[in-house]
């Protein structure tokens, strides 16, 4: 067949089959609406896991009559959309740590996992989607450290493949305050009294303020 030119493509056809077989099916087939400048199909009813070949070639107008072109050849192998992350919780663990968990969904296909989360009070994520440390397709968990106790988050994970991800999963958790660091003490207000002064703070879940023993007063 002689060079076409653009313009005289009159539509496109594709056939795809087995990688493993021989027999087209279908064969030979018109991509709806298809004409000079089309550049993509999508294809539906496919088995995920099995290899394909597939081909695509266009159809000219040469003296009123179709010729075909020359086709295009490619392999895939469908591998299906990931997976939200499944029963993700986020528990308490040590002190400003959450332990998060969720469902192994099974895919060998998954390349890593990313976690975000924030202040369940605020909009702004703080970090923003951030990679995990990766064991394999089967990671189901992950520990968040550095969190402030006693405060709810809002965190979120979701699987990567080969760089895209899928659609995320969330869950909320707070994790444990450590009550011997001096952040337990809110409010601290200093007042004077003869001869001295009292300190008075607020404990993080007081009501009402807590007062400190009143200073030894010297004779």
């Amino acid at each position: 067949m002689g060079r076409h030119r653009h313009d005289t493509i009159a539509g496109y056809q594709y056939r795809y089959r087995n990688a493993a077989g021989t027999a087209w099916n279908p064969g030979w087939t018109n991509i709806p609406d298809s004409g000079a400048n089309t550049t993509a199909f999508k294809l539906t009813g496919l088995t995920n896991g099995i290899e394909y070949t597939f081909e695509v070639r266009a159809v000219y107008l040469q003296d009123g009559q179709e010729k075909n072109g020359r086709e295009g050849t490619v392999k895939f192998t469908l591998r299906g959309a990931l997976a939200r992350p499944g029963s993700l919780s986020a528990a308490q663990a040590g002190v400003g740590e959450l332990a998060l968990t969720w469902d192994d969904p099974n895919d060998s296909t998954v390349t890593g996992y990313q976690y975000r989360y924030r202040l369940s009070t605020e909009t702004r994520w703080n970090p923003d989607w951030t990679d995990m440390e990766m064991r394999g397709a089967t990671t189901a968990s992950h520990t968040l450290s550095g969190l402030t106790g006693d405060v709810s988050y809002t965190v979120e994970v979701r699987a990567l493949r080969d760089g895209q991800p899928g659609l995320e999963t969330s869950a909320e958790g707070t994790p444990l305050a450590d009550l011997t660091r001096p952040r337990a003490v809110r409010d601290l207000r200093a007042i004077d009294s003869e001869n001295g002064v009292i300190l008075q703070w607020r404990w993080r879940r007081s009501p009402q303020p807590v007062p400190a023993p009143r200073p030894q007063l010297s004779s």
